[in-house]
């Protein structure tokens, strides 16, 4: 059995068609692309035009054939209620019936080597051709002057005005990518930092939990710590980091797992950027550790990764190393949850979005996988490009009409607004769980005692609270927000037909016309409460493996993806 969650309306923006008008441009007619200039470039942050020598790399999307129908069929066979219920296609037979044509990559391949640029990588179902040249030969051939914007504090490119293209080509190009840079706004979904850049892109950082800590819930206590307002007795110490074994009897997967009902005969793939070179020594290390009973088999884990990954780049928007981490915790989490379950693994060379598109359309295209765990995501969704919605829209329905589970982190920053740390003007959502056609998932803080069951669990969100002076109680008048599980509702997407009903109005209609609410169920997440992982890392005394408790929607989305393979194999 292959399930998609979270699969019924696609929004207007993803599907809507590509052109707005026509304009002149010397001798022959244009057509401007619906999606614009960016839409954090405003006039008032230009701080002057961009560097035109610079190399760029683009991506023109093409338009799917016939959307409304793709659509249509992305409900339809995940509708339980519907005929056509699971009635999923094959990759082969999607391409042949919604693809962009063999012809409208020829024609708009042809017309970007006339206008100077290279043309490079198209993918077996077409959805864009890649191109690389100049910033100056882009903005000539999309007849655009590209700017330097201050956002976010940082200095990013963005066309000043909305790019074109030829007439003649308009009907098949869904939009271009690249031209500007909100590829750069994209961000892991773990709450670590990323790691310095260095050339060789050694193991990251080291990391070590304090002590001391609990074994399980609540097993040691704060003897010597003043007692807090509302709670009974000392507080407890946060768990070591939760082994396997614990996780899989909190969600009641023990006996599963016990009677060979352990994701065997299902793939679950992972997406994120770059590739940690140890991650499949660490993996068998931790499990020999951690989970003895349940070694990793040959073959059980692959990867699908670009030649040089492993090497960082000063013009990186972030570093390799940084990554490292979460894609250990991401297979880790999988295993740890569904340890016959097989993983593939599929790496960005960058972390920008087209990049970790790419990593995705590998494995969706390929119908390599079941079900796919993302922990990643773009601080807020206003400032995402329409060009780069309407593309993940493409993407997301060919893996529900395909029957490919898409599970994204809804993020470690609660709304990303007023939260201390000054991300964004307004509460939002973050891209890419904000989909319809993704199930987002949440976190929760879950203490598990001594026995494997649940004795607390609730919505994370973390605080925090200081000692007064003396040291004698907790000044609760100081609270203040640390971090906490991603969600809202969505100013970009409309309310799907499955949370009718389901979700209270109040929430569907914050901000008007009724919204996406995100996420839709929720996993352990709080680092307090995580996952005990292990990596090879970079300590003073050099470089080694070593463990440390991680949390973040990062380890829901993987420990949720390991749930759903078990549940597919029974």
């Amino acid at each position: 059995m292959r399930r998609v969650f979270g699969v019924s309306l696609v929004c207007a923006i993803g599907l809507s068609g590509a052109v707005l008008g026509q304009q002149a441009s010397g001798a022959a007619p244009r057509t401007s692309l619906a999606s614009g200039r960016a839409s954090w470039a405003a006039s008032s942050a230009r701080r002057g035009d961009a560097d035109l020598s610079k190399s760029v790399s683009l991506r023109v999307y093409l338009s799917m054939r016939d959307p409304l129908g793709a659509a249509a069929l992305a409900s339809a066979v995940n509708d339980p209620t519907n005929a056509a219920y699971r009635r999923y296609l094959s990759a082969e037979a999607f391409r042949a019936r919604f693809a962009p044509t063999a012809a409208a990559v020829a024609s708009v391949s042809s017309w970007l080597k006339s206008v100077g640029l290279q043309v490079g990588y198209v993918p077996t179902n077409h959805y864009y051709v890649s191109a690389t040249g100049t910033a100056g030969a882009a903005g000539r051939a999309f007849n655009v002057h590209l700017g330097v914007y201050a956002v976010r504090s940082m200095k990013l490119r963005s066309a000043d005005s909305a790019p074109s293209v030829p007439a003649s080509i308009a009907g098949v190009v869904r939009g271009v990518v690249g031209l500007d840079e909100s590829a750069r706004l994209v961000k892991p979904g773990g709450i670590r930092s990323d790691a310095a850049v260095s050339p060789n892109a050694p193991p990251s950082g080291g990391f070590r939990n304090a002590r001391p800590c609990s074994n399980s819930w609540a097993d040691h206590v704060a003897t010597d710590l003043p007692t807090f307002p509302s709670v009974a007795g000392k507080l407890p110490w946060a768990p070591c980091g939760y082994k396997p074994a614990q996780l899989r009897s909190a969600y009641g997967l023990d006996g599963f797992v016990a009677n060979g009902v352990d994701g065997r005969g299902v793939t679950v793939g992972i997406v994120d950027a770059f590739a940690s070179p140890t991650i499949q020594r660490d993996v068998a290390q931790y499990a020999a550790r951690n989970d003895a009973g349940h070694p990793w088999k040959v073959g059980q884990y692959t990867e699908i990764i670009p030649p040089g990954i492993h090497e960082a780049h000063a013009d990186n928007a972030c570093d390799p190393q940084g990554w490292y981490g979460e894609e250990t915790l991401d297979v880790e989490a999988v295993h740890a949850m569904a340890p016959g379950a097989n993983v593939m693994y599929s790496g960005g060379k960058s972390c920008e979005d087209p990049a970790i598109d790419a990593a995705l359309v590998h494995l969706i295209d390929g119908n390599r996988v079941n079900m796919i765990s993302n922990s990643y995501g773009n601080t807020g969704e206003t400032a995402i490009a329409a060009d780069e919605l309407a593309v993940f829209d493409q993407i997301a329905t060919q893996a529900a009409i395909q029957g490919i589970g898409l599970y994204f982190s809804s993020g470690d920053n609660g709304d990303e607004y007023d939260n201390g740390n000054g991300n964004l003007p307004q509460p939002e959502v973050d891209f890419s769980a904000n989909s319809p056609l993704v199930t987002a998932v949440g976190g929760t803080s879950t203490g598990i005692d001594a026995t494997g069951k649940v004795v607390v669990e609730h919505g994370w969100e973390t605080g925090l609270v200081p000692l007064a002076d003396p040291p004698t109680a907790w000044d609760t008048s100081a609270i203040s927000f640390l971090y906490g599980a991603g969600g809202g509702t969505s100013r970009v997407y409309r309310e799907p037909t499955y949370q009718l009903g389901v979700v209270p109005d109040s929430l569907a209609s914050r901000f008007g016309e009724h919204g996406r609410v995100v996420p839709d169920l929720a996993m352990n997440g709080d680092p307090n409460t995580g996952m005990l992982v292990g990596q090879t890392q970079t300590f003073v005394e050099g470089v080694s493996y070593g463990e440390y408790r991680i949390g973040g929607t990062s380890l829901s989305s993987p420990l949720f993806a390991g749930l759903m393979a078990i549940a597919d194999q029974a």
